[in-house]
């Protein structure tokens, strides 16, 4: 397989630690790399999400990258999980579609570790309290934060006397505009969308004329999601707005919600401070879903308010080159 180059997008986080005497790097380094450290072996490391324990994400390589930065990659992956194949036909009328499971894998002989589908791959490298993250669908920043906060807490005990965040970082421009204008208020929220309920697909039935099992959805059903959805599911559950349909709102398909918070000019006087509350705060929204009214007019959008960069990366099968 050759090597690829594809476009990917680094998050800048500040880590905060409260009192903590040591950086995130130094605590890394210190249950990590040790080869005398009972976290040394990956199997030592995994943390389990599920109740059954067949979930995990754990910190899998690492290394200190040149004295300076330590850079490290968490997977998540779940036992006995299958993936589904497509048999490529020219001539057939439809394509096969076959479950694969890890089981099916052949393993060498001399070889007896088991072999897991791996359900999702992030990179992040820390200095002191300085990190970059280049996440995933399933391994964004608010699950790396969960993680570092079970490692760090729970299992290598470091006595981190406060919550773990990772906060995000404006750019010089947003921060200029707050020094200049003092935040008026603070709109969150997004554009009701959907997503189709996997559980229609639930119906099989088995025919004279194929030799597999045919899935068909009787019916599709779409379920709202997103940020939009969870304020009104909210609202809804308190008796607030009564029993609303989203189904209804589909036909406009241009339903919006937002939360505004306004500001008082005693709130503040500083735009510093502002800006550090909202980057803590707000840090796990999608920057699409935030937006800064300024007192002497305009805005700061969310993407202002997350310091990130595009980089080209070589892969080489599946995994990010060297």
């Amino acid at each position: 397989m050759s090597k690829e180059t594809k476009r990917r997008t680094i998050n800048y986080k500040l880590v905060k630690l409260g009192s903590h005497p040591l950086t995130l790097q130094e605590m890394l380094e210190a249950t990590l790399l040790d080869k005398k450290s009972q976290h040394h072996k990956a199997a030592n490391r995994r943390e389990s999400l599920t109740e059954d324990g067949n979930s995990f994400r754990f910190i899998n390589r690492f290394t200190n990258y040149d004295n300076d930065m330590f850079l490290c990659q968490i997977v998540q992956f779940e036992q006995g999980r299958s993936q589904m194949t497509i048999v490529i036909d020219e001539d057939a009328e439809m394509f096969e579609v076959n479950p694969i499971s890890a089981q099916d894998i052949k393993q060498s002989k001399a070889n007896s570790n088991s072999t897991e589908f791996l359900e999702s791959m992030a990179y992040f490298g820390v200095m002191g309290n300085h990190m970059v993250v280049m996440g995933s669908q399933a391994l964004k920043s608010k699950e790396l934060e969960r993680h570092l906060q079970w490692y760090l807490n729970t299992l290598t005990e470091q006595n981190i006397d406060s919550a773990i965040i990772l906060s995000d970082r404006p750019t010089a421009n947003a921060m200029k505009q707050l020094e200049k204008s003092p935040a008026k208020s603070v709109s969150i929220g997004s554009d009701i969308t959907y997503e189709q309920d996997l559980s229609t697909l639930s119906n099989t039935q088995q025919t004279e004329n194929y030799e597999h099992n045919v899935t068909e959805a009787k019916s599709v059903r779409w379920n709202p999601s997103g940020l939009g959805a969870n304020i009104l599911e909210c609202l809804k559950d308190n008796g607030y707005i009564g029993n609303f349909d989203f189904n209804e709102t589909l036909d406009d398909a241009n339903l919006q919600v937002s939360i505004e918070f306004k500001y008082s000019r005693k709130t503040t006087k500083s735009g510093q401070k502002v800006i550090d509350t909202l980057s803590s705060s707000l840090r796990h929204l999608d920057k699409e879903d935030v937006k800064i009214n300024l007192k002497g007019g305009g805005e700061i959008k969310g993407d202002e308010l997350k310091l990130s960069h595009q980089i080209n990366l070589g892969f080489y099968e599946g995994k990010v080159d060297g």
